[in-house]
């Protein structure tokens, strides 16, 4: 497995393991900032996943490609809720 695929895929498991926890722990608790950190780690992980190098040809380098516009969308949507979640735990908002 090339590099760029380990990162990607260390990234995703780590959003996923966060999102899980933090959906539990939300459910459990009925803390509005615990769901929002966890649709924001969800959005997060799909953006990853959403941007996963496509297969390359035996002996070819990893071609560069430009990110689609659901994985902007997603990511922007992941910072927002992380942004809203941690402004209403600090009282910002």
């Amino acid at each position: 497995m090339h590099k760029s695929k380990k990162f990607l895929l260390a990234g995703i498991t780590l959003l996923l393991i966060g999102a899980i926890f933090d959906l539990f722990s939300g459910l459990s608790s009925g803390n509005i900032t615990e769901l929002l950190t966890s649709a924001g780690f969800f959005a997060m992980a799909g953006s990853y996943v959403l941007n996963w190098p496509k297969a390359q040809p035996a002996g070819q380098p990893l071609a560069l490609h430009k990110p689609n516009k659901a994985s902007l969308a997603l990511s922007l949507l992941g910072t927002v809720l992380l942004v809203v979640a941690f402004g209403l735990r600090r009282g910002w908002f």
